[in-house]
């Protein structure tokens, strides 16, 4: 059960010894969460969330038992990945747990929204998301008694709703209530085993071997392949065949349908769905560090405040608390809440969503990765060069953009960026002013039409003009590309564009130094250089394509020359041939757009070797 969501100002409805009861947050079979406060002096108050039992169960030993367990064993965590134990108590013979408040969503909650929008999370924010997990799931397998011992705690619910992401972007592990130290009846006792969620088991818990920690990790696991493909792993049409499914523990076959997921990151999800314990990672802090690894190596800077913006953008606000959100977001892992057996399997369907992630996505991506400026280049120039046909699609929290290939020629592209609208790019080269382009809107409504072709029919564009709005809003959504710190791409071979897109003949290579001088600044392109310790650019032996078609100034062809003429240390072109900052700018942006094209070598080699052989 969700400790705590949601944030606000609510009136009171009730006492409960110290504590207000603010509102209802989350039921589920045993226990209920209360928004609370509880007062101090001055008018000080602090939020909270209060676990109750439900008033049925106050009578089962065993039950209160197990509530009183868990707060003794919750309480001995302190970690800003665990949500931290306050007080046990009992008021009237009603036991509670005072906890951490913490204003954000589950992570089922972010699933089933995500699948619902039809809107992948980035892969930076889901490995972000699972290494903080792990990050908590180490310290509480680790943690000692008073003495010293080791209690080797076990949580066994390593599931999405026992995962809070909060609205600062901070990742919690919630609810260790079916969680077991050697404390108390030895480790991994039988009638733990199948209190956590089946599809979220390690083999051993199903097959009543011994657990532990290793278990936990094989559950982060499930997590990590769930959040990054939004498709359950393990989940089938019946109970009995989801228990199969974790028993193989085959995911080798799960994993060939998702190309887009790095190699790298593929290595962690096979290591830790290990279906031998001793073949997974020995501590989920290993598992951390490597996906934590794989972020640095990759130059994906992803922070707290990275998966803050991509959640507050995914629910298009700050959380509202109530039952509506923490609860059914409990309720909606069970199967009855999912609908049929057949759409049990996929975080899409349990949503609502249909099969899609996107209009790209129907099938699975030909390859995919991390992105970022200094990928924009060198993909776009070997889809060209390729003559590749296909749609890429490019996501990075919250933009989306797809762009079509025709035999390497770019024919169509979308964006959700206002600025790359049409209608936007009518007004800003003052096509037509407000007033017309409200007619317009209206009309392409009513009539169920793209505003351009009501453009055209009210006469307020001609078909040249309409070509060249086309053509502008095509470059920009290319471009802006070149702003892009991190993100994601998928490539989707021979994927058509719409059938009623009107379709343009672009040569991406022509806008490429147009994106890099609109959107990389001098300073980024010579940190990008002293990252390389001043290295040597010289021509490659044999240029991949004619340099005429990067449309290059006669200042940008200059400084191609000069670089083409004889081997040249960055630093030594700047100091000798640049006499002011334009020169400075011109120098720094040509010798990175010739080596991302692969015209020009860094060092005697060049940028697709590099980066084939960068760890």
């Amino acid at each position: 059960m969700t400790p705590a969501v949601g944030s606000g100002t609510h009136e009171e409805v009730g006492r409960f010894g110290d504590y207000t009861l603010v509102e209802k947050i989350g039921q589920g079979g045993m226990a209920e969460i209360w928004l609370a406060k509880r007062g101090g002096v001055r008018g000080f108050e602090k939020p909270l969330a209060l676990k109750k039992i439900l008033t049925e169960h106050t009578v089962k030993k065993a039950f209160v038992e197990m509530f009183i367990d868990e707060a003794k064993l919750t309480s001995r965590l302190t970690h800003q990945n665990i949500v931290q134990i306050y007080e046990l108590g009992a008021i009237d013979g009603e036991h509670y747990i005072a906890m951490e408040y913490v204003p954000g969503w589950d992570l089922l909650r972010v699933l089933q929204r995500a699948a619902s929008q039809k809107r992948p999370i980035p892969a930076g924010v889901a490995i972000r998301i699972v290494a903080d997990v792990c990050r908590g799931l180490d310290y509480a397998h680790c943690a000692k008694d008073d003495r010293g011992e080791p209690l080797r705690i076990v949580h066994f619910d390593c599931s999405p709703s026992n995962i809070l992401v909060g609205v600062t972007g901070a990742v919690k592990v919630s609810d260790f209530g079916v969680a077991r130290a050697a404390m108390d009846q030895g480790e991994g006792s039988a009638s733990d085993r199948f209190r956590g969620k089946i599809a979220y088991m390690s083999p051993e818990q199903l097959d009543n071997r011994a657990v532990d920690r290793r278990s936990d990790i094989f559950s982060a696991g499930i997590c990590l392949y769930e959040t990054l493909t939004l498709k359950r792993l393990f989940r089938a049409n019946t109970d009995a065949e989801t228990l199969d499914a974790v028993r193989q523990a085959a995911v080798e076959h799960r994993l060939e349908r998702h190309p887009e997921i790095p190699t790298p990151v593929r290595d962690i999800l096979r290591r830790s769905l290990a279906r031998n314990p001793e073949d997974r990672f020995a501590t989920a802090g290993d598992m951390a560090s490597d996906l934590e690894g794989f972020l640095f190596d990759n130059r994906v800077r992803v922070t707290s405040r990275e998966v803050a913006d991509f959640l507050v953008d995914l629910f298009e606000g700050q959380p509202t608390p109530g039952h509506q959100l923490a609860g059914t977001a409990k309720l909606a892992d069970t199967r009855a809440q999912v609908g049929s057996p057949k759409q049990a399997r996929s975080w899409r369907s349990m949503s609502g969503a249909g099969d899609a992630l996107s209009e790209a996505q129907r099938a699975v991506p030909t390859e995919g990765g991390f992105f970022d400026a200094d990928r924009v280049a060198p993909l776009i120039s070997r889809l060209a060069l390729e003559r590749q046909s296909g749609s890429l699609l490019l996501t990075r929290t919250p933009v989306r953009k797809e762009l079509f290939f025709q035999k390497g020629q770019i024919v169509f592209g979308r964006s959700n960026l206002d600025e790359e609208q049409l209608a936007g790019i009518f007004i800003s080269q003052k096509i037509m002013d407000e007033g017309q382009l409200a007619v317009v809107a209206k009309q392409a409504r009513e009539r169920d039409l793209p505003i351009e072709a009501i453009a055209v029919s009210l006469g307020l564009i001609d078909t040249p003009a309409l070509v060249g709005a086309l053509h502008l809003q095509l470059e920009r959504r290319l471009t802006e590309l070149f702003r892009w710190r991190n993100g994601h791409y998928g490539w989707y071979a021979d994927n058509a564009p719409p059938k009623d897109a009107l379709r343009l003949d672009v040569d991406a290579l022509g806008l490429l130094g147009r994106g890099i001088a609109a959107h990389m600044s001098t300073s980024s392109l010579g940190a990008y250089f002293t990252k390389l310790a001043n290295p040597e650019v010289s021509r490659a032996a044999n240029a991949p394509f004619p340099l005429e078609r990067l449309r290059l100034s006669p200042r940008e062809l200059r400084f191609a020359n000069l670089i083409a003429a004889r081997p040249i240390r960055v630093r030594d072109l700047l100091r000798n041939h640049c006499k002011n900052d334009d020169d400075l700018n011109t120098a720094l942006r040509i010798s990175f757009l010739l080596h991302h094209t692969g015209h020009v070598m860094v060092d005697g080699v060049s940028y697709r070797a590099r980066e084939a052989s960068s760890p």
